[in-house]
This record gives C-alpha cells, structure tokens and sequence, in this order.
C-alpha cells in the first residue's frame, strides 16, 4: 500500500515565472511522510516517545520530471521498499493531472537522541512501515 497526501501548491510556493519552485517539492515530500515520522513520534515530542528514538536523514535524492503549477493539486505517493535493522527506504513520486513531476528517494536512520547512535527499528514500528511496502 502506498501513503496518498493530496497538496494544494500554494502561491509561496512559485518563482517569477508561476511554476513552484525546486525547494517547494522538498517540502512537499516531507509532508508526505508525516504519516513515516508519526510511528516514531505520534505528537512530534522526539524525546518522550520510543525512549528518544526518532529519525534523521542520511541520504536525499529528487529528481524533476515535469513543471508542477501552483492553483492545482499536487497527490504525493510515498512507500516503503526496504527496511533494514536500523534504516529504511523511503520512495516518493509526485503528480499534477496525472503526469509524473517528481521523484524522490531517501534513507532514514533510527537514531537515538540521548546515546547519540543508531538503534535497531521496533518490532512494533517496523510492522507498520512494512504495510507501506508498496
């Protein structure tokens, strides 16, 4: 199953020319992946859940295919294709009208705030990323 987050590009979001601008898609994938981030941390309070296990980025990669237009929706599609013992793939597509516009890739690491290294995924957590497998 993938995650489907629908987003109305918003006027901040474009250049002089009414395109959306290169870093808007960043954002918009990050949005996207709330949903990712709330298994480790359901209120975003990093350090009362999980004994202060939450996520940091080791790798981001996007790639434009098409114009994306502010004043039309954007749906974001986000899976999981691959879950290591303390790491995971994040794959994400974004469409305007049907047409690809963007794709992106990224690696996020369980990682503990108070040792400072990364931790095994839960048992629990990991059951959920798996239903987002793709």
């Amino acid at each position: 199953m993938k995650l489907e987050t629908e987003i109305q590009p918003q006027f901040s979001d474009s250049d002089a020319l009414g395109h959306s601008n290169y870093q808007a898609t960043v954002r918009w994938f990050e949005i996207g992946r709330r949903p990712v981030y709330q298994l480790f941390a359901p209120d975003f309070e990093v350090v009362r859940h999980h004994q202060g296990l939450f996520l940091v980025m080791a790798s981001m990669q996007v790639d434009y295919i098409a114009e994306t237009l502010i004043g039309k929706v954007l749906t974001v599609n986000t899976w999981v294709p691959h879950i290591g013992k303390s790491s995971f793939h994040v794959e994400q597509e974004s469409y305007q009208d049907g047409i690809l516009c963007s794709k992106g890739h990224l690696v996020l690491v369980c990682y503990n705030f108070t040792t400072k290294k990364s931790n095994p995924i839960p048992a629990a957590v990991r059951s959920e990323l798996e239903q987002w497998n793709g």
